[in-house]
């Protein structure tokens, strides 16, 4: 699972804000995610004021280490639920 994946284009999410005529403000991030050696990770988010991601209004990083809660029920020992 070692690797990095980075959004190719800003994506668009619905905001919590609405416009005048009550539809939802479109919402406009990039994601950068690094999986790297002893369960280890960064993800950087970038929220943009336009469409092109030319305009960066705000940047989140986060770095922390996955830890598996419980032994996994599913099939293979893979395990679904991770804490950060």
């Amino acid at each position: 699972m070692l690797g990095n994946w980075e959004s190719v284009a800003p994506e668009v999410r619905p905001s919590a804000s609405k416009n005048p005529d009550g539809s939802l403000k479109p919402f406009y991030l990039k994601r950068a995610f690094k999986y790297q050696p002893s369960d280890r990770f960064e993800l950087e988010i970038v929220n943009s004021a336009d469409p092109y991601g030319a305009v960066p209004l705000a940047r989140i990083n986060w770095r922390a280490h996955a830890v598996a809660r419980r032994p996994s029920d599913r099939p293979g020992g893979a395990e679904g639920r991770l804490r950060c």
